[in-house]
């Protein structure tokens, strides 16, 4: 039996598994919001990582608010994923967290006010220095590392895995390689390729073949 890459006693910040990272990062980045039925996609998420998207996807209310998190935090992470540099790399990263841990403040304020419509009204940006709830937030880090920086911390550490499929039919075109070189997530990806590469050599060789 083949040794896996992934160690099972190995959590990332004491929080997550690398498996569980890598597939969180995976199935995030990959969300793909079918026509006609976006809330199955996004249900199946919230039940996969209820540590990340913490809330009762049952209720209207805040199945809207996951939602819209979980959108927003595929679409920074695919530009932290697609960037050609370091520097926007890093800063796509940080603003998926930033984002992440701005609404989880929000929500656990809203649990200490206890009237949302009123909360949501006022943090509908970041607060200012003088406003009289400014207090209540905090700029610190968490107590205790959350699931969403154990695996972007992940993601910092093998961003030179961090692969988008060239195949414009993938179905999942994030994901990270499993070996050097590799460019396509799978062999079925990779064979449109390797037939127009074949076809265009035959096409470019069959006149100096010998006789």
């Amino acid at each position: 039996m083949s040794k896996s890459r992934y160690k099972s006693s190995h959590q990332i910040l004491g929080v997550i598994s690398d498996r569980k990272a890598e597939q969180f990062l995976c199935d995030l980045t990959n969300l793909r919001l079918t026509h006609g039925q976006p809330r199955g996609d996004l249900r199946r998420m919230f039940s996969r990582y209820p540590e990340i998207f913490i809330g009762d996807s049952g209720n209207q209310e805040i199945f809207d608010d996951l939602a819209m998190r979980a959108i927003w935090l595929r679409n920074l992470l695919r530009r932290a994923w697609d960037a050609t540099d370091q520097r926007h790399r890093e800063w796509f990263v940080h603003e998926t967290e930033s984002y992440y841990h701005k609404l989880r403040a929000d929500r656990d304020l809203g649990e200490q006010v206890g009237d949302r419509t009123m909360l949501r009204e006022m943090l509908g940006g970041y607060l200012q220095l003088g406003d009289p709830i400014f207090d209540l937030r905090t700029v610190e880090p968490p107590a205790e590392p959350t699931p969403l920086e154990a695996a972007l911390f992940y993601f910092k550490r093998n961003v030179n895995r961090a692969r988008h499929c060239p195949n414009p039919d993938c179905p999942a075109a994030y994901f990270f390689a499993a070996k050097k070189g590799q460019k396509y997530c799978s062999e079925i990806c990779a064979k449109p390729a390797q037939r127009e590469a074949k076809l265009r050599w035959w096409h470019e060789n069959r006149g100096n073949r010998t006789r």
